[in-house]
């Protein structure tokens, strides 16, 4: 019953959880291909339409990664993450308490990334279009940055747990 403690491994249920990683990955992937083609058929490169405050919806082409970078080099370090993001995943998912909550953050980190991941393959760049100042993003930027913030809080939430539970009673008496 339960689930595994801290530090022990748990492998009852690897189906589930690989289940529930794909289910969340594709409908990232899905949305996020819907997104940018909606975005290639209305808009021009550089064209756009002003959204609410500072955003703007503006088709924008990234060749590179985390705003320009390695500009023409990024499908080869892209593939490298995802295999590196789903080693880990299978890795910690038996580890730790928040199985379903290491689900859902690597479900979107893999779906944003495989969103990504597509682009670059088809089209040798990624589509950018939500603007903000200088930054443009997209929706599979947000479910990458959304599933490593959701993995680092469960981590962080098992990590307390664990030096919790670890430390020592504290002695009643004066030991001097």
């Amino acid at each position: 019953m339960g689930g595994a403690r801290e530090g022990t491994v748990d492998r009852s249920r690897p189906a589930q959880r690989w289940l529930a990683l794909g289910a969340i990955a594709a409908a990232v992937l899905a949305v996020d291909q819907f997104t940018k083609e909606a975005v290639r058929a209305s808009f021009a490169p550089g064209e756009g339409v002003h959204a609410f405050g500072e955003y703007w919806i503006q088709h924008f082409q990234n060749y590179g990664v985390s705003g320009g970078g390695l500009e023409g080099r990024a499908l080869p370090l892209a593939v490298l993450s995802m295999i590196g993001v789903v080693l880990l995943y299978d890795y910690l998912a038996p580890r730790a308490r928040a199985r379903l909550t290491l689900a859902v953050g690597f479900g979107l980190l893999v779906g944003g990334g495989l969103g990504n991941l597509v682009d670059r393959w088809r089209l040798g760049l990624v589509t950018d279009f939500i603007r903000t100042g200088e930054r443009a993003f997209n929706v599979a930027d947000v479910a990458i940055f959304a599933g490593g913030t959701i993995i680092l809080v469960a981590l962080l939430v098992t990590l307390a747990r664990i030096l919790v539970r670890g430390l020592p009673a504290q002695s009643t008496s004066s030991g001097g």
